[in-house]
C-alpha cells in the first residue's frame, strides 16, 4: 500500500510508493520508492527517491494499493549491500 511519511525537517507528509528497504552503505537503512506527492516541492508526479528510515518521523499506511514501479530493479548497484525486503 502507498505510505505517507514525513522527514524530521517536513512540514507536511509525502506520498510515497515503496519498493524496497536495503543497506546503503554500511549501517544506514534506506527507503527506495516512487514518491507520489511532495507538498514542499514542485508537482513531480511519479519521481523515485530514497529515503533515510534514520530521518523518518512519521509514518502512516493508507488504504491506497498500487502497482509496483517497473524501473525496480534488485540488481541494481545501490543494492550491492543487501535488500532488507522489497515488493
Amino acid at each position: 500500500v502507498r505510505v505517507e511519511l514525513r522527514y524530521d525537517d517536513d512540514t507536511a507528509f509525502r506520498l510515497i510508493e515503496p519498493t524496497a528497504l536495503y543497506e546503503s552503505s554500511p549501517g544506514k537503512i534506506t527507503l527506495a520508492g516512487t514518491q507520489v506527492v511532495n507538498p514542499a516541492e514542485p508537482p513531480e508526479s511519479f519521481e523515485p527517491r530514497n529515503f533515510e528510515v534514520g530521518r523518518i518521523v512519521a509514518l502512516r499506511l493508507t488504504d491506497n494499493r498500487f502497482v509496483p514501479d517497473f524501473r525496480f530493479d534488485p540488481r541494481d548497484r545501490k543494492y550491492k549491500l543487501g535488500i532488507l525486503c522489497s515488493i
